[in-house]
């Protein structure tokens, strides 16, 4: 099960529109094993029938108004903020079993079900802390925390709560951009090899690398983290094989070459 929902992730992030939900969930059965994607696609799909129809207005503050009286009033679904690392918030067939998670994982439900009802709503690859985004992006959306129990936003609320967009490229009205489905995945992907590691589940977190490996943005920061682990985890000729591989079938002066010939060096030293 784990190889077919890897597979079905690397197909799934190349289409021009995947589902969100989709996509974090292959995420989650290919790291565990032990995930039915569709049967939880079909969960999602029985909260967006609780929703009424004639709460989709195309008035953006009214329909997040809608998502969150449903999502977190009616259903409870709110953030971990007690086992906040635990990788298990980073995971969004557990978030919708515990109705509990990291604030991208609660996103990628909000988002999930405002697709299903014909809401226009995103997410926003804000710093520190991921938000929801309902409306068109210009003006600024209305914002939903999905992790504050669907608190709804102004613009000007989220400089006050996440201090560190000032220090995004193009400020605010960069940061709120809606996220393509791949810079999400990546982002859930990197929180997932953090907190594994921090719990020495360094197997998983080579997983989880290994997922982002096969995103269309990857690069050589993924290749290096990867050839990491793979020293952790004593697998040196693999660390440098993969290493030298990539270098090949790339320019030697491709910015990282350097850092990553000497993880290559180093990896073969172990072997003596």
């Amino acid at each position: 099960m784990a190889q077919d929902a890897r597979s079905r992730l690397a197909r799934r992030v190349r289409e021009p529109d995947p589902d969100l939900a989709e996509l974090a969930l292959c995420a989650g059965a290919a790291l565990t094993g032990d995930v039915d994607v569709d049967d939880h696609l079909a969960r999602i799909d029985e909260i967006a029938t609780l929703l009424d129809p004639a709460e989709v207005t195309g008035e953006p503050r009214a329909e997040a108004a809608a998502l969150s009286a449903l999502l977190a009033g009616e259903l409870g679904f709110h953030g971990d903020a007690v086992t906040y690392h635990h990788p298990r918030n980073g995971l969004l067939h557990v978030a919708l079993a515990r109705r509990q998670g990291l604030p991208i994982t609660l996103a990628i439900l909000y988002v999930a079900v405002a697709r299903r009802v014909g809401i226009t709503a995103y997410g926003c690859n804000t710093p520190g802390h991921f938000l929801v985004g309902v409306g068109a992006a210009s003006p600024p959306p209305v914002l939903i925390d999905a992790f504050d129990g669907g608190a709804l936003l102004a613009a000007d609320d989220v400089v006050e709560r996440i201090p560190a967009i000032a220090e995004v490229a193009g400020g605010l009205a960069q940061a709120l951009q809606p996220a393509s489905p791949v810079t999400v995945v990546r982002r859930l992907l990197a929180n997932q090899a953090r907190d594994l590691q921090a719990r020495g589940e360094v197997g998983r977190a080579l997983t989880a690398v290994e997922l982002k490996r096969l995103l269309p943005d990857s690069g050589a920061d993924d290749v290096g983290e990867q050839a990491r682990l793979l020293v952790q985890v004593g697998r040196f000729v693999d660390a440098s094989a993969l290493v030298e591989d990539h270098l090949a079938a790339r320019s030697p002066t491709e910015p990282a070459a350097t850092e990553l010939a000497r993880l290559a060096r180093a990896a073969r030293a172990r072997l003596n």
